[in-house]
């Protein structure tokens, strides 16, 4: 009777081992990967930029006080080519809208050639740290047109006048590094249409740009009111992150 009943502990013990073990070796199936979402939605991604435009700047400028020297001499001045660097991050706001935000340089300028018995000329520069801060509308995947527009923070880092007098067979030169009554820091807008071309990794775009700086160059005591602007091409480079 004993032998009995260990036998059929024994096999009772062995038939749970062996089920507990098939069902412990059964193998699960695993989720299958979402591949209906698009990789190279290049839409969906954040670029660091590094830019380069070149273009003109002027100003627009209004004399306020009589006393103000040599006032038809800057009435007369004229256009002149400046260039600058950035270096900015962009990233999506939603399905066609970014931010972008980044520093740079911002150069604006004018000049000046009289011809004569006594001949004059000069190059006048403003060298400003640039923040701008800009929202765009883009569409497109592989290829894209945007437009953005938005404010740029300036602080002024350098100015420059390089004037050349040449009486006769005497030619002078004279750098002023200096300026009576100049504002430290200006506000500007900014405004961008281009195109975008975008890689796996990398993106390259071509646009035209226009600055506009909306406050004045110098303080009320200057007597000018001088609000430089810059329009021009910019060719930028974009890295993924």
């Amino acid at each position: 009777m004993i032998r009995i009943l260990f036998f059929t502990t024994f096999l009772s013990l062995f038939s749970t081992f062996s089920f507990s073990q098939i069902v412990s070796g059964k193998k699960t199936q695993k989720p299958k990967r979402d591949l209906s979402s698009n990789t190279n939605d290049t839409l969906k991604k954040a670029y660091l930029l590094l830019s380069y435009n070149n273009g003109i700047s002027f100003r627009e400028m209004s004399i306020t006080e009589k006393i103000v020297k040599k006032q038809e001499q800057l009435n007369a001045e004229t256009k002149m080519p400046v260039s600058n660097f950035e270096l900015s991050f962009k990233s999506e706001i939603n399905k066609h809208f970014y931010y972008h935000i980044g520093i740079g340089t911002q150069k604006y300028g004018e000049k000046y050639d009289f011809v004569g018995d006594t001949s004059i000329s000069y190059t006048t520069t403003y060298s400003n740290l640039a923040i701008p801060l800009k929202l765009s509308v883009q569409t497109g995947t592989k290829l894209n047109l945007f437009a953005s527009t938005g404010i740029q923070a300036q602080m002024l880092v350098k100015y420059r006048k390089y004037e050349t007098t040449i009486i006769g067979n005497n030619e002078t030169e004279v750098i002023y590094k200096k300026s009576t009554n100049i504002s430290p820091f200006t506000l500007a807008s900014t405004s961008s249409i281009g195109v975008q071309y975008n890689l796996d990794i990398v993106s390259f775009s071509l646009a035209g740009e226009y600055i506009r700086q909306l406050t004045s160059t110098f303080d009320s005591q200057k007597g000018i009111v001088h609000k430089p602007y810059f329009y021009g091409v910019k060719l930028s480079i974009g890295f993924r992150i």
